[in-house]
């Protein structure tokens, strides 16, 4: 089962503990195996950190960085030594400024799970968190536990958490 993250780039630096919270559930109750994080802010900064450490702890599972542009040989997480990029085939012949856009959909298309952290109606973020609504993906959004297909209330009531997941995905 594929994760995959989507927040604004000013989140704050807590969100790594919602973020590292949710994941681990995901992991442990419903075997998500594989995470895609972006690479153009602070929330994917926290996911990219969440899943370096979850690694450790649950060998099984895998994240990438999803690129939008062509990797050189340095990047934003460059104090990092186990960053694996992906760049999706194709994406070289993308003009700049549809590039991130083209990612995030890319990213929907191949996840079953989405976590947001969606403050604003516009933007990058908001943009790909409405199309894996629109694509019927099971979606929490961190930042309003209440919007979204999927109503998170409280990011520790665990329960409510594999009602909505095991109603999805009939488990």
């Amino acid at each position: 089962m594929i994760c995959s993250f989507f927040g604004h780039r000013d989140s704050t630096e807590d969100i790594y503990w919602f973020v590292l919270r949710i994941s681990e559930l995901l992991i442990e109750k419903f075997s998500v195996d594989t995470f895609y994080i972006g690479d153009n802010g602070k929330f994917d900064r926290a996911a990219f950190l969440a899943m370096t450490g979850l690694q450790k702890k649950y060998r099984q599972i895998s994240y990438q960085v999803v690129t939008a542009y062509m990797p050189r040989n340095t990047h934003r997480f460059k104090d990092v030594n186990s960053l694996i990029l992906t760049y999706p085939e194709g994406f070289e012949y993308l003009p700049k400024a549809v590039a991130i856009p083209r990612r995030n959909k890319w990213m929907v298309d191949k996840s079953d799970i989405v976590i947001g952290y969606v403050k604003y109606p516009f933007g990058g973020a908001a943009t790909a968190y409405n199309y894996a609504n629109k694509q019927k993906k099971v979606c929490f959004n961190i930042a309003d536990p209440d919007s979204g297909n999927e109503s998170l209330v409280s990011l520790w009531n665990n329960d409510l958490i594999i009602k909505h997941l095991r109603r999805d995905f009939e488990i």
